[in-house]
């Protein structure tokens, strides 16, 4: 699948809640708490996704365009996360991120829309739709939807957050 999404900081969380409660069927609430690994030399990650009581890997091909993401995923589900996670050592991958998200989720059609709040970060929205991979062409129209979804909900374009939630907390981490 080829994920496009975009992130955006959030000022006003009980605000941006209201608006989306009123606009978007609801789909529940979340908490995603995910471990990323890389392998030594490698430029690469994967991550190992515990939510709703499924263990998902992931690996990533990563782009980012104007603070759009426009990824192609790799992702199958494991039966026993600390088994995988000791697989992962194993070949020599090391951890070197840990993220934790809560939140809710709302959706609209083929998008997924989530008002979260990621530990040691803050509050973004997210909004990402999923494109079957034998349909690429259709990521830019993607870009743009999900741009002018984000306007319409008063989240202005200087508040899209370019950069990826592990390198924001590496940073993070590095300044202590």
């Amino acid at each position: 699948m080829i994920e496009v999404e975009v992130k955006a900081w959030v000022e006003d969380p009980a605000a941006l809640e209201r608006v989306l409660s009123a606009r978007f069927p609801f789909v529940g609430t979340f908490r995603k708490e995910d471990v990323y690994f890389r392998l030594p030399g490698a430029s690469s990650e994967f991550r190992l996704r515990r939510a709703e009581g499924e263990s998902v890997v992931t690996a990533k091909e990563k782009s980012i365009d104007s603070g759009v993401e426009v990824n192609v995923e790799t992702e199958f589900t494991v039966s026993d996360a600390e088994a995988f996670e000791r697989f992962a050592r194993a070949i020599g991958a090391e951890p070197f991120v840990r993220k934790t998200k809560v939140g809710r989720a709302y959706g609209a059609e083929a998008v997924r829309i989530e008002l979260s709040e990621v530990a040691r970060l803050g509050t973004f929205i997210e909004i990402e739709k999923l494109i079957d991979e034998g349909r690429a062409a259709e990521a830019s129209a993607a870009r743009s939807e999900l741009l002018d979804l984000l306007a319409s909900l008063g989240v202005g374009l200087e508040k899209v957050e370019r950069r990826y939630y592990i390198d924001m907390l590496m940073e993070r981490d590095r300044r202590g």
